[in-house]
């Protein structure tokens, strides 16, 4: 059976020695050193959503709709520990997928590699943050640069987590900006859960 190429990765970031290291989940959720490795999850993030057109260079077609895929994996570091409120800190590692159909034109497919951190202050239950990235990718033949900076608010012990973000991409030279909203569930979290219940 031969497996998609994305379910390749998430089995190589679940088996990585870094989550490996966190696998006793119900020792986590009782965690509550400082910003240690004890104190540090390992973030899995898939989700999708929509895209909003703000701006365009005239030579660039302009969709009306667009849909989004988003896979990210992250450090979080809860500096109080999880069960107290306080800052926490996000660098993440990720890759953006953008279908973006126009009428009249081939459907147009953005690849991007995704390097930011985020920062904000919350607890277990929620917590609430802004972040920025560096966008590197292409589109085509064309080569893309940019960067993308919003809010994020995660839930349920970071299992759940929903984005609003603010594009700039400079495609082939030429500038557009979006706005982007996703919903993404944490996999990796979501299977610690699962295994501490059973």
């Amino acid at each position: 059976m031969r497996l998609a190429p994305w379910l390749v990765l998430l089995l190589a970031l679940w088996l990585s020695p870094l989550h490996s290291a966190h696998a006793d989940f119900a020792g986590i959720l009782q965690r509550g050193t400082p910003c240690q490795p004890g104190s540090l999850l390992m973030l899995t993030h898939i989700g999708g959503g929509f895209v909003l057109p703000v701006w365009r260079s005239p030579d660039l077609p302009t969709p009306t709709t667009q849909y989004a895929l988003e896979l990210g994996t992250a450090l979080g570091c809860a500096v109080n520990g999880m069960q107290s409120s306080g800052p926490v800190f996000f660098p993440e590692l990720g890759y953006s997928l953008t279908f973006a159909p126009v009428d009249g034109a081939p459907d147009m497919l953005t690849h991007l590699a995704k390097l930011g951190i985020s920062a904000g202050y919350g607890f277990a239950w929620a917590t609430a943050s802004y972040g920025a990235r560096l966008l590197l990718g292409a589109r085509g033949p064309d080569f893309a640069i940019g960067v993308r900076h919003g809010v994020t608010g995660r839930f349920v012990y970071n299992v759940l987590s929903v984005e609003v973000e603010h594009q700039l991409l400079a495609v082939g030279g030429l500038l557009e900006q979006d706005l982007r909203a996703t919903a993404s569930v944490n996999l990796f979290l979501f299977m610690l859960a699962v295994g501490a219940i059973r």
